[in-house]
């Protein structure tokens, strides 16, 4: 029950949140797996000559296939899952000035989300999503401090948990919420400022490399060629 409870937690996370998600992701582990065996022992079979058909051709041809087939969900969830969470924490910041707006011209904290929700969905659709899942979830009566835990634990995010653990002390010792988000949204500027200077730092590295690879080779092409060339004709005419 526990690994079912991690998987549809990932998958979630991953963006899928349909009730049969996880006996998709099961499914789709079995049939690549079955799928990829069979073809592995067709070819084993009938396509290996009998003096091959090895241990370590088996292994490489039907274990492997396998294995790669069973492995596949996985490493996809784990890319959907990594994108998704850097595509919201590239819009958070945006999300976080319009909540910001909101608060500061006389709007409840869930009026605000319900409002951002909708207006953050054209530019950044995950955050949409997820707000929207969170103002659903304040209109069923669900507590909101726990619909503001559960919205961090579902993305796992530290910008976004810090802002939630802010939200719920704000609300718990009574403070002004639009102080404590002012404060909050100046310091995701800095921090997005900071993001793309890094960015920007590591750029003149990539370069140089991409820039060694295609411009070294045919600059000793056009130095050495013509040597190599001369050579060849030295050696042609019988002086070597």
């Amino acid at each position: 029950m526990e690994e079912l409870t991690t998987i549809r937690k990932k998958l979630m996370m991953a963006g899928y949140r349909s009730h049969d998600a996880v006996q998709y992701y099961h499914l789709a582990q079995l049939g690549l797996s079955i799928g990829g065996l069979v073809i592995g022992l067709l070819y084993y079979q009938f396509m290996l000559a009998s003096e091959s058909q090895t241990s370590a051709a088996f292994a490489m041809y039907c274990i492997a296939p396998a294995g790669f087939g069973y492995w596949f969900p996985i490493k996809k969830v784990n890319g959907l899952i990594e994108k998704r969470r850097e595509a919201l924490q590239d819009g958070f910041p945006d999300t976080l000035d319009m909540m910001l707006i909101c608060v500061q011209a006389g709007q409840s904290l869930d009026q605000t989300i319900n409002r951002v929700a909708v207006e953050i969905g054209p530019t950044c659709p995950e955050m949409g999503e997820e707000l929207m899942m969170v103002a659903y979830e304040l209109k069923a009566g669900k507590e909101r401090s726990l619909v503001l835990k559960d919205f961090a634990d579902r993305l796992q995010i530290p910008d976004i948990t810090s802002f939630v653990t802010v939200m719920i002390q704000s609300a718990a010792f009574g403070t002004s919420i639009g102080e404590a988000m002012t404060v909050y949204a100046n310091e995701m500027r800095d921090k997005r400022v900071m993001r793309v200077e890094e960015k920007a730092n590591k750029l003149p590295t990539k370069m140089t490399l991409a820039t060694m690879m295609f411009s070294v080779p045919p600059l000793l092409m056009i130095l050495v060629g013509p040597s190599i060339m001369s050579l060849g004709d030295l050696g042609g005419s019988g002086l070597f």
